[in-house]
């Protein structure tokens, strides 16, 4: 990694005479110097009813947003507080890179996104009960991959106790 922050550039023309006279000319700028965009987090981990958000760190300011998004997700880049979001409409996966406008990178801003969908529940229970005792179950929610769920996905998911059997009397416990 380079320094980064501000420098002053002066250039001067020596002139020694001729058609153009004896004075010396001279100008300076301003330049800020910056580190390569990067996108934190660089990986999203989002339920299929979430919104998920990247903060865009360094770079020019002015960026476009290149993905192989289609159908399942929409992204955009928010220039007013330098974010990408992330909109998916279904489980999938993607890889956003954002691309800086003005300037050239030596690394890629990339966001690698995951989309998860309820896929199955699991029950876990004791094999034997003996009649009048109580038992605690154990409810795990996975994705068509076999993960568990981010404990975020239980905002968008009702789940509701119902016994299967007049001899069962069910209650959420503590």
């Amino acid at each position: 990694m380079g320094k980064t922050g501000e420098i002053d550039v002066k250039a001067t023309i020596a002139r020694d005479g001729g058609i153009l006279g004896k004075s010396s000319h001279s100008d300076s700028c301003q330049l800020l110097l910056v580190e390569d965009a990067s996108l934190s987090p660089s990986m999203l981990t989002l339920f299929e009813l979430e919104e998920g958000k990247a903060e865009v760190k360094s770079g020019s300011g002015y960026f476009a947003l290149q993905s192989p998004v289609t159908g399942e997700m929409s992204a955009s880049y928010l220039p007013a507080n330098r974010s990408v979001v992330v909109t998916p409409s279904g489980p999938g996966l993607a890889s956003l890179v954002l691309s800086d406008l003005c300037l050239t990178s030596r690394t890629e801003a990339k966001l690698d996104v995951t989309v998860s969908g309820l896929a199955s529940v699991e029950l876990t229970v004791a094999d034997k009960v003996e009649v009048g005792s109580t038992l605690t179950a154990t409810l795990t929610l996975l994705d068509a991959s076999g993960f568990v769920l981010p404990a975020s996905a239980l905002q968008h998911i009702e789940l509701s106790l119902a016994p299967s059997a007049s001899l069962l009397s069910v209650s959420e416990g503590s």
